[in-house]
C-alpha cells in the first residue's frame, strides 16, 4: 500500500512515452496535478534509429525546467518513465520485436541512455503505461480516494492497470496475467482481434465486404470516420462499436469483480467516442458480472496524458522512498 505524498515534496519529473510522442513534464503529487507551464511534447518516428529516437526522448527531458518553468535544467532526482510494452521494466531494456515500433531499441538498455543524455546524476525508474495511467488516475481522485481503480486504455491495443491504494497489482488471482488485457481472449482469439482500432476497423469493412447493405461502400481506415458514421445512424457502424466493446468488458468484468474495484476509468484515443463506448462497456460489464457493484463509477479519463505521467511521477517516488 502507497503511502501519500508528504506534503514538502519538490515536483518530480515524469516522461510519457507514446508511440507516435514524447511527453515531460513537472509533477506535483501533493496536488495530484501537473506544474502548470511545465509541459513539454515532441513527436517522435517509431520507425527511427536507436539514436533518432533516443534523441527525441533526452532531448524532452532536457527542455524540462527544474521546479518551475522560470527554473534551470533538472537537477539530480529520480525520473518516472511511462513506458509502452513490450519491456524490462526491472532492467531498462527494450523488448520491442515484432510489434511495430521502436525496433531500434530491441535489446537496447534505454534506461542507462536515457540517464547518461539527461545527465545530473539522473535516476531511471520506469512503469507500465497502462499501470501508470490508472495510478495517476487514482492520485487524481478526490479525498477520499477509492481503494481499488482499475484503468483501462483504448486504442491501438487495450491496456489495463489494477490499482490497489495506490499500487499497481500485476500478479494474484484478481487481475490477469501480468495485469494486462492483452493476455485474455475472447472466443479463444486475443481479446486485441476483437477490441482495438484494428479491429474494428477489420470488422466493419469484412461486413461491407461481405455484401451485406451499409451506408457507401469504400474502405474505412480510421476510427474517426467510422465514429462519424455511426454518430451520423450508419447500424452496421454502430452494432460494430457496440458488440467490440460489449465483448472486452465481458473478458475484463470477472476481474474488475473480483478485484474489488469501485471505479473505472476509460482512457485512449477511442474513449474520445465516449457516447459509443460507454455504454457498451457498462452493457459487457453487467452481462458478465452480475455481482458488479450497480454504484460502480464507470467514466472517461478528463486527460489521459496527465494520468500517465502523474502515475510515472508516483512510482519514481515510491521507489525514491524505498529504504
Amino acid at each position: 500500500m502507497a503511502n501519500p505524498p508528504s506534503p514538502d515534496l519538490q515536483p518530480i519529473p515524469p516522461m510519457d512515452i507514446g508511440g507516435s510522442h514524447v511527453t515531460a513534464a513537472l509533477a506535483d503529487l501533493c496536488s495530484g496535478r501537473l506544474v502548470p507551464g511545465s509541459t513539454v511534447r515532441s513527436p517522435v518516428d517509431p520507425a527511427g534509429s536507436r539514436d533518432a529516437i533516443l534523441a527525441r526522448w533526452i532531448g524532452a527531458a532536457r527542455r524540462l525546467p527544474s521546479r518551475s518553468a522560470s527554473d534551470a535544467a533538472p537537477a539530480a532526482r529520480t525520473w518516472g518513465v511511462a513506458m509502452p510494452g513490450p519491456f524490462d521494466y526491472d532492467r531498462g531494456v527494450g523488448r520491442f520485436t515484432g510489434v511495430g515500433k521502436f525496433t531500434a531499441l530491441a535489446g537496447v538498455d534505454v534506461g542507462a541512455a536515457l540517464a547518461d543524455g539527461i545527465g545530473h546524476a539522473a535516476r531511471i525508474r520506469f512503469s507500465n503505461d497502462a499501470d501508470a495511467f490508472a495510478v495517476g488516475e487514482w492520485l487524481s481522485c478526490p479525498e477520499p480516494r477509492p481503494e481499488r481503480l482499475v484503468g483501462i486504455t483504448l486504442g491501438t491495443g487495450v491496456g489495463t492497470g489494477f490499482v490497489d491504494n495506490g499500487t499497481a497489482i500485476t500478479d494474484g488471482d484478481s487481475v490477469p496475467p501480468e495485469g494486462s488485457a492483452y493476455r485474455l481472449e475472447i472466443g479463444g482469439r486475443p481479446l486485441e482481434d476483437t477490441a482495438t482500432a484494428r479491429a474494428v476497423l477489420a470488422a466493419y469493412n469484412a461486413i461491407g465486404a461481405a455484401g451485406v447493405s451499409r451506408d457507401g461502400g469504400d474502405t474505412i481506415t480510421t476510427v474517426r470516420e467510422l465514429t462519424r458514421l455511426a454518430r451520423a445512424g450508419d447500424r452496421t457502424a454502430r452494432d460494430v462499436f457496440h458488440n467490440a466493446w460489449r465483448a472486452a468488458a465481458g473478458a475484463l468484468a470477472p476481474y474488475i469483480t473480483a478485484f474489488g474495484a469501485t471505479v473505472v476509468v476509460v482512457g485512449g484515443a477511442i474513449a474520445g467516442s465516449w457516447d459509443l463506448v460507454g455504454p457498451a462497456l457498462l452493457d459487457g460489464l453487467r452481462d458478465a458480472a452480475p455481482k458488479l457493484p450497480a454504484s460502480i463509477d464507470l467514466r472517461r479519463s478528463d486527460d489521459p496524458e496527465a494520468a500517465a505521467l502523474l502515475g510515472a511521477a508516483f512510482a519514481a517516488c515510491m521507489t525514491s522512498a524505498s529504504p
